[in-house]
């Protein structure tokens, strides 16, 4: 993996070197417009590793010929971000309504002490439990400079739990008559 190459033909690097843990696969994502993962059935999600790119972070360090700043600008106060939204939703098509909703930031020079700000170097595991039970997962990023490349690595996806499906009440009530049903007859004999 580079992690030095600020380009677009590094696109795909993940700024850590690698898959968390070391790994040699993770998945990327480029969020300039909402993207989605979705899932066969509804789950709820415990956590996920998040990274920058290694273009997205050195852009944000250093600016770029394209018209991106240096995040905090040259004296180091402007409040710039970038921001990755995460959205569970209901429906596997990445819409349907929201079910909870986590901001994580990739990058943030908003605090008055510029000792604060930073850009995230490593993997760094996020708590998706707040997210409900969902079935498909929607990401969407947001930044004070809208030339910073909106890229982001994921990986290890860890799911809490498959919902099983619930019938519809109509079903339901068909189900408890029939087992009242039965068991009447039982009783009769």
């Amino acid at each position: 993996m580079d992690t030095t190459q600020q380009s677009y033909l590094n696109q795909y690097a993940a700024w850590p070197g690698g898959g968390s843990g070391g790994s040699s696969s993770y998945g990327l994502a480029y969020a300039y417009e909402p993207t989605f993962i979705s899932f066969p059935s509804p789950v709820s999600l415990a956590s996920a590793d998040f990274a920058n790119t290694t273009w997205t972070a050195l852009t944000m360090l250093n600016g770029d010929s394209f018209g991106a700043k240096k995040y905090g600008g040259d004296s180091g106060n402007d409040p710039d971000f970038l921001k990755l939204t995460i959205e569970g939703r209901s429906a596997a098509d990445g819409l349907g309504s929201i079910t909870g909703s986590i901001n994580f930031y990739l990058g943030d020079f908003r605090d008055a002490n510029n000792a604060l700000d930073f850009v995230r170097s490593g993997w760094t595991n996020v708590d998706l439990s707040g997210l409900g039970t969902l079935q498909s997962v929607r990401f969407n990023m947001t930044s004070s400079d809208s030339f910073t490349p909106s890229y982001f690595a994921i990986d290890n996806i860890s799911i809490a739990m498959a919902v099983s499906a619930v019938p519809e009440p109509n079903s339901l009530a068909l189900m408890v008559a029939a087992v009242l049903g039965v068991s009447r007859l039982r009783k009769r004999r």
